[in-house]
């Protein structure tokens, strides 16, 4: 605890929704944590059955319960978190992933070491454990630090919201998660905190695991990711081409599209796979709105949605 003003250095806020065992999981891992100055706020967005379950179990007074029911997604349980937090410092912890135990000394000896008074952001490097075991550290680029708008532009970015600490009054500032995108909500808070001034300092070592796994994970939702990137594009453009120029702007652009389209392709190769033709014309006909963009997509879905065309029986 801060000896001057009586205040928590840290609250993590875990927001959680039907997985009890990785949250379980996740949860230990901030209870391990060498750093101990920290309370833990967990938001059960609407879990069955609740995550009180795993609260209870784990029996610490250092985590706190909020519940919501029904649930409201993601980004409206971390501001909720936000808002109740009682540390000077926020840090995130998705209940599918998990934090290596020296992650928030890490980070706070970071803030402490800092002689730049608009940091406002520390973050990491993040291990990335897909289901056959296999690891990889991301992002592979350097992270950028200080203004990191030109920066986040070139996608030099963290891969989760797991390895960020914010400071609470930034976040408050910048008003926090946007809960109605359905996808990019933590890039586009990113992007705010930049364009406010405040400023990022990296560690350059993985300090979180992001476990890739067939559950619900935002980044398997092709259509989220098409509706967020829309917005992203909407809200983000403008200012990217004042302050980095057109060509930046439209790099940005299509780097992103290259992302959904390569998303895409691995959902419909899945569909294919898995023979589920239904799945697949589903999956064209809510994809009809954001034409033109991802033609050959609808075109592949549909051929083999109602042809058959692409099946592993025609190959």
């Amino acid at each position: 605890m801060n000896q001057r003003t009586g205040q928590l250095a840290v609250s993590v806020v875990v927001p959680t929704r039907n997985r009890p065992a990785m949250l379980e999981r996740a949860l230990r891992s901030v209870l391990a944590q060498t750093f101990l100055d920290f309370e833990v706020v967990v938001v059960d967005d609407g879990s069955t059955p609740p995550a009180a379950d795993v609260v209870e179990r784990l029996c610490d007074p250092r985590l706190r319960l909020l519940r919501f029911d029904p649930g409201r997604g993601a980004g409206a349980a971390r501001n909720a978190g936000i808002a109740e937090a009682r540390g000077e410092w926020i840090a995130f912890l998705d209940d599918d992933d998990e934090w290596l135990p020296e992650k928030l000394s890490v980070q706070m000896a970071r803030v402490e070491s800092a002689s730049d008074p608009r940091m406002a952001v520390v973050y990491s490097y993040c291990e990335h454990l897909d289901a056959t075991g296999k690891r990889r550290v991301r992002p592979k680029q350097p992270l950028p630090e200080g203004d990191v708008f030109a920066g986040l532009v070139k996608n030099l970015r963290a891969r989760t919201p797991s390895v960020y600490l914010i400071k609470r009054s930034a976040l408050v500032t910048v008003g926090g998660f946007d809960d109605v995108m359905p996808s990019a909500d933590d890039l586009d808070l990113w992007f705010r905190l930049a364009d406010a001034e405040f400023h990022f300092a990296a560690v350059l070592e993985p300090l979180a695991i992001k476990h890739e796994h067939g559950g619900e994970q935002i980044t398997k939702d092709p259509i989220a990711g098409v509706i967020g990137s829309r917005m992203l594009e909407r809200r983000w453009g403008p200012a990217i081409e004042r302050r980095l120029g057109a060509k930046a702007r439209g790099k940005w652009r299509r780097k992103r599209l290259q992302k959904l389209g390569n998303q895409h392709g691995r959902h419909l190769d899945l569909a294919v796979s898995a023979g589920d033709r239904a799945g697949a014309r589903r999956y064209a006909w809510r994809m009809l709105p954001y034409l033109p963009w991802g033609t050959r997509f609808v075109a592949r879905a549909l051929a083999f949605g109602v042809l058959g065309l692409g099946s592993p029986a025609e190959r």
